[in-house]
């Protein structure tokens, strides 16, 4: 007669014996070998590897880090300054450069004693971000806003020197501005790119040959997406 029976492993298991067999094969069923005694520490030692359908469809809520990672230097943000501060919320009538330098002003205003103006801008501007924009900064990894071809970039920040005519930075100063903020495989390129002289141009030399480089980038960028079209 079939009988079913749990084995160690909580399993149902179907046994077709004679009746005087029955208790052999419930105890042989039921005796933990080493194998299983190992493969049971194993789903102790890694919860996660065996979870439930509840513990899969509801995962505990956590929120995902901010892109923007400051120093551990402290700084206490008084609460009254929060409400003073320009909001920008990504609208097509909204200038963005006007939100930073209003944004920079209230910062100035309220920096005190030898507190980090830096640190004191990091830690307020993502209060600043309302709707599409909250949305997009959200949006970003820490650390870094990826995937931003050099042209783009390159064409981004001349957008932004533009806006601001009369900003009285010396050509050398942005020049290292934008070669202080690309990565090490991008400065590598670009040493490659003019022989290893990058550092030897004059800053308007080397604002034409940032500018060339852009240029060529866009040009590759073109000829891509021509090729896949194609």
């Amino acid at each position: 007669m079939p009988k079913w029976i749990r084995d160690c492993g909580g399993r149902l298991v179907k046994i077709e014996t004679p009746h005087n067999k029955e208790l052999e094969v419930i105890l042989n069923i039921m005796e933990t070998t080493p194998e299983d005694q190992h493969s049971h520490h194993d789903h102790q030692d890694n919860p996660n590897e065996f979870r439930s359908m509840r513990d899969h469809m509801h995962p505990p809520r956590m929120s995902a880090p901010s892109c923007i990672v400051p120093p551990t230097e402290q700084l206490v943000i008084r609460p009254h300054i929060v409400p003073l501060l320009p909001t920008f919320h990504g609208m097509e009538s909204e200038n963005p450069y006007s939100h930073i330098k209003e944004f920079e002003d209230v910062c100035n205003i309220f920096r005190e004693g030898g507190a980090s103006i830096d640190l004191m801008r990091l830690k307020l501007f993502p209060f600043t971000l309302k709707d599409k924009a909250k949305i997009w900064l959200n949006s970003l990894r820490p650390r870094t806003k990826e995937n931003e071809k050099f042209y783009e970039c390159w064409e981004r920040y001349i957008e932004a020197i533009n806006a601001c005519p009369h900003h009285g930075f010396d050509t050398w100063l942005l020049v290292s501005y934008f070669y202080d903020g690309m990565s090490s495989s991008m400065k590598q390129l670009l040493e490659t790119m003019c022989g290893g002289d990058f550092m030897s141009k004059n800053p308007e030399e080397a604002m034409d040959f940032l500018s060339y480089v852009a240029e060529v980038s866009r040009d590759g960028m073109n000829r891509t997406e021509e090729k896949w079209e194609g």
